[in-house]
């Protein structure tokens, strides 16, 4: 398998799992609240309720470094990196001062590295 269909089948899975991610996000957001909240008063538990806590993250990052080479003289390379993450857990409040709870977490990162060389010219990086 060569590097262009590899990466094609990279892109294909990332597209699908953003495009999953994206629904379930949506079908998150669209349930109502069972009641009213008040953002400056803390949430207390309510002994015997579960909790679930789903989140969805990206983190893109870009980077750039220069170097010489012997044989082809100075460059400059980019690093660029997309991030993408997910978690889901359960939580089940035993007490108002005690809960348990469990999740899972997955992390996804693409980086692309492009070097490119100072062709011509007596100028400096």
């Amino acid at each position: 398998m060569d590097a262009v269909t590899l990466r094609k089948e990279k892109t294909a899975v990332l597209r699908r799992l953003l495009l999953i991610l994206l629904g379930l996000w949506g079908v998150g957001w669209a349930q109502p609240a069972l009641e009213p909240v008040d953002p400056l008063v803390r949430a207390v538990p309510t002994p015997g309720r579960f909790t679930l806590n789903a989140a969805l993250g990206y983190a893109p990052d870009a980077r750039v470094a220069f170097g010489v080479d012997e044989a082809q003289g100075p460059y400059t390379d980019r690093f660029t990196t997309y991030g993408l993450h997910t978690s889901v857990g359960l939580g089940y409040a035993v007490t108002e001062t005690v809960s348990l709870g469990a999740g899972f977490t997955y992390a996804l990162a693409y980086t692309q590295t492009l070097r490119t060389y100072q062709t011509g010219g007596s100028g400096g990086l």
